[in-house]
């Protein structure tokens, strides 16, 4: 049996890899587009919500629903290209952080975000 660290470690491990193909693991965030998808997805849909800021909503559902992107150059641009491949990870994201930004903003209603 294994300890909850290792289980934990071989996660996040496979979430890292370039393809799908690439790990044993088959199934949500199994590869690294699924998880920068998400990832991101959650920021845009908390910044929106808890700060009411909505840059990043607009470039993800943009990448995600109509494949376009920002131009960028580097890590930038493979994050969108991850955001492209994988847009139900990107807008699923986006509910979850938009749930934990209305959760944040219930609890902590007399103080200020900025």
């Amino acid at each position: 049996m294994t300890s909850l660290l290792e289980a934990i470690v071989a996660f996040l491990k496979s979430a890292g890899q370039p393809t799908e193909a690439s790990t044993d693991r088959d199934g949500a965030f199994s590869y690294k587009s699924e998880t920068h998808a998400a990832g991101l997805g959650i920021a845009a849909g908390f910044a929106a919500t808890a700060h009411g800021q909505q840059q990043l909503l607009s470039l993800v559902y943009g990448a995600a629903v109509y494949g376009k992107a920002q131009e960028a150059n580097g890590q930038r641009r493979r994050l969108w290209q991850d955001i492209k491949k994988e847009p139900h990870y990107a807008l699923g994201g986006v509910v979850t952080g938009s749930v934990l930004g209305v959760l944040v903003g219930w609890a902590t209603p007399h103080i200020p975000l900025s």
